[in-house]
């Protein structure tokens, strides 16, 4: 059936606009195919209004689909908040860790003298620091530090055993 052209789309009767849906270069859908648009739209009753609304089910399903898209906008900015927030929490508590490393190391690592100081240090923080990541570096540092002490006790040892070894021999000709 030849469809005949007109000026305007508020003219035309249920079996153009069928027609024209139909031989559309839109993807079809269905309710198209099946010629049941009142599933989609209703075609008013009243001649007075010249545009189709949409069905009640066709309402509907926009409603369940907008309280849809909400949930999953709500809960996904509620994730990605907490994933932000836990970073920036995280790193609060990180800087605050070396700050206060930053406190003890320079007073009893860059200026102890004595290992035995550096070794308590990080015996202590090896044991105490919330964080895995710097807790093993402690530990490692701790093997470290254990290492130099062991041979600073062995030097102090030599040069008190030395110290002794003088005392005794000059009071053997006093």
């Amino acid at each position: 059936m030849p469809v005949p052209k007109h000026d305007s789309p508020d003219d035309l009767s249920q079996e153009e606009l069928e027609h024209n849906l139909q031989s559309s270069t839109y993807p079809s859908t269905s309710n198209v195919q099946a010629g049941n648009l009142e599933q989609l739209f209703k075609i008013p009753e009243n001649q007075q209004y010249t545009y189709a609304t949409f069905s009640e089910a066709f309402e509907r399903y926009k409603v369940k689909i907008d309280l849809f898209k909400w949930l999953i906008g709500t809960v996904g900015l509620t994730v990605i908040t907490y994933i932000i927030n836990w970073g920036f929490r995280d790193r609060e508590q990180g800087i605050a860790e070396l700050e206060s490393y930053n406190k003890y190391a320079s007073e009893n690592v860059v200026y102890a003298e004595n290992p035995r100081n550096r070794l308590l240090l990080a015996e202590f923080f090896a044991s105490v620091t919330p964080s895995k990541k710097l807790r093993d570096c402690w530990k490692d540092y701790l093997k470290v530090v254990r290492v130099q002490a062991d041979s600073f006790d062995a030097r102090l040892r030599r040069s008190q055993e030395l110290v002794a070894a003088k005392i005794h021999f000059m009071n053997r000709f006093l």
